[in-house]
């Protein structure tokens, strides 16, 4: 892709999500959360304690 064709390409696009959003058919992606290791391991602790365990292990 040259130089030339990639900001066509993305004026094309941005046209494209526009007559979309006032059809009513674009969605953004939706936000992905901002959680921390921390929260999310004491979230899950019950799966960490098992992988941490002999029982995750597998022989390795």
């Amino acid at each position: 892709m040259s130089g030339f064709e990639k900001p066509m390409i993305s004026d094309r696009q941005r046209e494209v999500v526009e007559i979309a959003k006032l059809k009513g058919v674009y969605q953004n992606l939706k936000k992905r959360g901002k959680e921390g290791a921390l929260s999310f391991l004491q979230k899950h602790a019950t799966a960490v304690i098992y992988l941490i365990g002999n029982e995750g292990r597998r022989g390795i």
